[in-house]
């Protein structure tokens, strides 16, 4: 069956609401200028229901849950410039690629709960390091929780942690955090000025044989004009015909 269509003013048109709970209600989408008179919202909870993306949210909540609906693609998140805590768990996000943009638009964003989505790399993780404010992580039952050291190498990316998957950060782990990304800071710079060695080396080889083979057709050129300038060059005397000249005369 299609969707339920809301009335979205009537619904949601209270302009004192604080909080608002909509879960369990097939919600699709919201529609634009749903939220945006709600300028006392503090709690938005949209949980359970159809959602695909991240559109029209209310720019003044502090709270926003979204877990349990089918969202893969987060850029309507830039406009929750007071958002504080936001519950994404059990989607289907895979790239984090929004909530990295420069400057970001979620700048006092405290804590997300990423559990049960598909994010899979360290990598992806990393995109985070935009949000200076964020201090808990949840990263349960994502493909990268399977990952080798997975702790150490999100906080290496992630020093601004201070809580991951409900599990605070304590000092050792932040220094060995600390020291496992300075070790692979080290590494990658060997790693670049080795291939920047190499591609140095390769661009060396191909001047030089760039040179040589330029070389080699100027005397090809040089030797051409050489024959046609001269024409054929008339046979040289032989020693005893020249001797015997000689004697004639």
């Amino acid at each position: 069956p299609p969707p339920p269509t809301y009335n979205g003013k009537a619904l949601f048109g209270h302009p004192m609401l604080s909080t608002i709970k909509a879960s369990y209600n097939g919600i699709a989408q919201l529609g634009a200028g749903w939220l945006e008179d709600l300028t006392n919202l503090r709690l938005l909870d949209l949980s359970n229901n159809k959602l695909a993306t991240c559109d029209n949210l209310s720019p003044y909540a502090t709270t926003i849950d979204l877990s349990h609906n089918s969202i893969w693609e987060l850029t309507g998140l830039q406009q929750c410039r007071r958002l504080q805590r936001l519950s994404l768990a059990s989607n289907l996000i895979s790239s984090l690629d929004a909530l990295a943009a420069r400057p970001t638009g979620l700048p006092v964003l405290e804590a997300i709960d990423l559990a049960g989505n598909r994010i899979e790399s360290f990598e992806e993780c990393a995109k985070l390091a935009a949000l200076k404010g964020l201090r808990a992580l949840s990263l349960k039952d994502n493909p990268v929780c399977e990952q080798p050291d997975y702790r150490i190498e999100v906080l290496s990316r992630l020093l601004q942690l201070k809580r991951l998957d409900d599990t605070p950060v304590d000092a050792a782990e932040q220094q060995e955090a600390l020291e496992r990304k300075e070790q692979r800071e080290q590494e990658e710079k060997a790693k670049a000025e080795a291939l920047k060695a190499e591609q140095e080396e390769r661009e060396r080889a191909a001047k030089e044989a760039a040179e040589e083979e330029a070389r080699r057709k100027a005397e090809e050129e040089a030797a051409k004009e050489a024959a046609g300038e001269g024409g054929e060059a008339p046979p040289r005397s032989r020693p005893h015909e020249d001797l015997g000249l000689s004697r004639c005369l």
